[in-house]
């Protein structure tokens, strides 16, 4: 037994240590969930009330977000009302000067007739002076059929029917403006 008694000694001071750090483990053990708890405790009384104010802000964000789409609706319905609002003063604005513009137009276009009819009035009394010059110098020479030829007859007297413009109050005749140049009928008479 001699033997045995030095190997129970060792087993237990053993046993000893490893009771004492399983006290010392169970302590530690004891003291965590104490600061646990004592945790758990603080972060409850902390962060009930922080929620609540969370809560609050969240309503507020909210309140103030209807506010501002409230106000974006009204922006655009006055964005909208501006927006038409000019689209009517251009209108009122630019209708005189399209008014006159195409009135300045209309007139352009009757002086240039007017000038092209003068022309062709001018070109008509130089004709008929050529004409009277032809008709003196064919009057002294016998017209036969070796001497004229039918082209140059055409060529010296032309034959054009014109349609008359109307009077102011007239209905212009059917297929003609009232205004331009005059219709020219080249059917030879």
């Amino acid at each position: 037994m001699e033997t045995i008694q030095p190997l129970l000694t060792v087993l237990l001071v053993a046993a000893s240590i490893v009771c004492a750090v399983a006290v010392w483990a169970l302590v530690e053990l004891a003291r965590t969930a104490r600061s646990t708890r004592s945790l758990a405790d603080d972060t409850h009384v902390r962060l009930i009330p922080l929620m609540d104010k969370v809560d609050v802000t969240v309503d507020a964000i909210n309140a103030e977000l209807l506010r501002i789409d409230a106000i974006i609706t009204q922006v655009e319905e006055a964005s909208a009302r501006v927006s038409h609002a000019s689209d009517t003063i251009s209108g009122i604005v630019n209708t005189p000067a399209e008014i006159v513009n195409d009135m300045a137009t209309r007139v352009r276009r009757v002086w240039k007739d007017r000038r092209r009819s003068a022309e062709q009035v001018a070109e008509e009394q130089r004709g008929e002076e050529d004409d009277d010059r032809l008709a003196e110098q064919t009057a002294d020479r016998p017209l036969d059929d070796e001497s004229v030829s039918r082209e140059r007859a055409d060529e010296a007297f032309p034959t054009e029917l014109t349609a008359a413009e109307p009077t102011p109050g007239e209905r212009p005749p059917e297929g003609q403006a009232g205004h331009g140049p005059p219709i020219v009928d080249e059917t030879p008479a």
